[in-house]
């Protein structure tokens, strides 16, 4: 026969129980750091090497402009180890609309498949493998606690290639534009480019291409081609719009080795 203190210490027990396994699923608040962030990936180009970065931001646009998040980054033998700690400010804003970011750079990936671990403050682990082929990266998390990875491809952008857009206002100078395609078009070697994301700009279905962070605008004339070994010509290009068009046509060019025109 159970005793009524018994019996008190078991409805206790059995309380205690409860409570902590209803918390199991429960998401994990982690103090001082944003619950969700979002992962995105780009390659740094240089003449001479390449090498991946990580860029995470906050989903919540609510931080000072300056806010960056910390963080704590380790390379394996075999993987690698992101772990996301603090949000913090230089300074004291009026006006919190900015997301917080990271950017993290995890050197020269050479081909070959990789452990990757994103951490929130050491209190949540999503695991996974980044996987390096010839022409693409790709990024598949067995879980996405906390996390949403906007691209799970990130494509290598092909050897010899040109990219970037025209800026004009005027309707006139449309024709202009036009032509100045064309004489970016006769350097060129015919090239078919993959659709999909590439960290600097994404190409659609239909061949278009959109630049990360271009500007709004309704003329804006974007484009990309393949022009091998045309340095010193793209940059008598650039050099001749801009002396001729100033602020017209405005010319906004990059190539595969980093280089602004």
């Amino acid at each position: 026969m159970i005793k009524k203190g018994q019996l008190l210490l078991i409805v206790i027990i059995v309380f205690f129980t409860s409570c902590e396994l209803a918390k199991v699923g429960d998401p994990i608040i982690v103090p001082d750091v944003e619950d969700e962030f979002y992962i995105d990936w780009r390659e740094n180009l240089s003449p001479t090497q390449r090498t991946l970065q990580m860029v995470i931001h906050t989903i919540k646009e609510n931080q000072c402009p300056d806010a960056v998040i910390t963080y704590n980054f380790s390379r394996l033998n075999l993987g690698y180890r992101i772990s996301l700690n603090d949000i913090v400010h230089t300074d004291n804003c009026s006006e919190k609309n900015q997301a917080a970011t990271a950017e993290i750079p995890m050197g020269y990936i050479g081909r070959g498949t990789y452990e990757v671990e994103i951490d929130l403050k050491n209190s949540v682990s999503n695991q996974g493998t980044l996987q390096s082929y010839m022409e693409s990266y790709s990024l598949n998390m067995r879980s996405e606690d906390g996390i949403k990875i906007l691209d799970k491809v990130l494509y290598k952008i092909p050897e010899h290639t040109v990219w970037g857009y025209f800026d004009f206002d005027k309707i006139e100078d449309e024709a202009t534009v036009e032509e100045l395609l064309k004489d970016l078009a006769e350097m060129e070697e015919p090239k078919e480019f993959n659709a999909g994301y590439y960290g600097h700009f994404r190409i659609g279905s239909s061949g278009q291409i959109a630049l990360v962070n271009q500007p709004i605008s309704s003329r804006l004339q974007t484009f990309i081609f393949a022009i091998p070994n045309q340095r010193e010509a793209l940059i008598s290009f650039s050099e001749e719009v801009k002396n001729k068009y100033g602020e017209n046509i405005r010319l906004v060019m990059f190539d595969d080795k980093g280089y602004n025109y």
